[in-house]
């Protein structure tokens, strides 16, 4: 069985808990092209009005309950048979996303391994794209550097959140100013649908608003702010993500939902406690590499 998930909490959980296969990851304004991934189920936190698919509205974070909401809806859905599903295809994306954790396993400081190993996977496939800026998702961490982290920043409320976390992405060029904008216009249409657990937030807006360059900016705040989210208010963590497509960013923002979402793992911790911003970007990196 197919099933999309709308952006926003544990993949891997919800995996492993039932007998799905995720097949795409998609910000709300695109459910309405969900039939071109081949699925039979949307999981969303915000209700959708024009999504062709069945659709299943859970809240983060995912406790029991939504997994028995998710779990009834499963059960009265009939999967169907497709002759040709183009995830089921050996393509060397595939391979790597099996083999890189494994050296990450083995050999977990060795980057340039892991980059060799990918460049010789790709051309054995006869990858002729741009390897580094169009087939090789980034991680979490290679987003969120030092230079893409500010602590205890002072802000009076959500929209000015979103704008100081903006700012760094759009003096580097990563976005543009109708970016902004349009993050918090579709804050106010849609509701805090960036709030991904209680504490966290990851505005973002359509390539098409003015998404330049793939990137992050994550902003720890002095003093929270409410983002009108009843259960997860107030926001400490503002996290802007600038995607310029539907694909490359996914693997750092999975990574970054599973650290969110997986408890008792200290991650949230850290970055509370973190002293600078390369204090905060090593934590990242160190429990990225825990999950992969």
């Amino acid at each position: 069985m197919g099933v999309s998930a709308r952006r926003s909490f544990s993949l891997r959980s919800c995996a492993n808990r039932f007998d799905i296969k995720i097949v795409k990851v998609l910000p709300a304004h695109d459910t309405p092209y969900i039939e071109t991934y081949y699925a039979d189920l949307v999981i969303s936190t915000v209700p959708l009005s024009s999504c062709p698919v069945d659709t299943v509205v859970v809240r983060l974070p995912l406790r029991e309950k939504g997994y028995q909401t998710i779990r009834a809806k499963l059960a009265t859905i009939e999967p169907v048979v497709r002759l040709s599903d183009p995830e089921e295809e050996v393509t060397a994306q595939g391979i790597l996303e099996r083999i890189e954790p494994i050296i990450r396993r083995h050999v977990p400081n060795d980057n340039d391994l892991v980059k060799a190993i990918r460049l010789e996977v790709w051309n054995c496939f006869h990858a002729t794209q741009d390897l580094e800026n169009q087939l090789i998702a980034p991680f979490l961490h290679q987003l969120l550097p030092p230079s893409h982290i500010q602590l205890d920043v002072a802000c009076d409320n959500w929209r000015s959140a979103i704008c100081r976390a903006a700012r760094p992405l759009v003096e580097m060029g990563y976005i543009e100013e109708r970016y902004v904008k349009g993050m918090i216009e579709d804050t106010e249409k849609y509701g805090p649908y960036s709030v991904l657990v209680p504490g966290f937030a990851v505005p973002h807006s359509a390539p098409e608003n003015g998404a330049v360059k793939m990137g992050m900016n994550l902003i720890r705040l002095k003093d929270p702010v409410s983002f009108g989210s009843e259960e997860n208010d107030p926001i400490r963590f503002v996290c802007v993500l600038s995607a310029v497509d539907h694909k490359m960013h996914l693997r750092a923002f999975t990574n970054l939902v599973d650290l969110l979402t997986m408890s008792s793992n200290g991650f949230f911790e850290a970055l509370t406690k973190a002293k600078s911003p390369e204090e905060a970007s090593l934590a990242i990196e160190q429990f990225e590499f825990m999950i992969v």
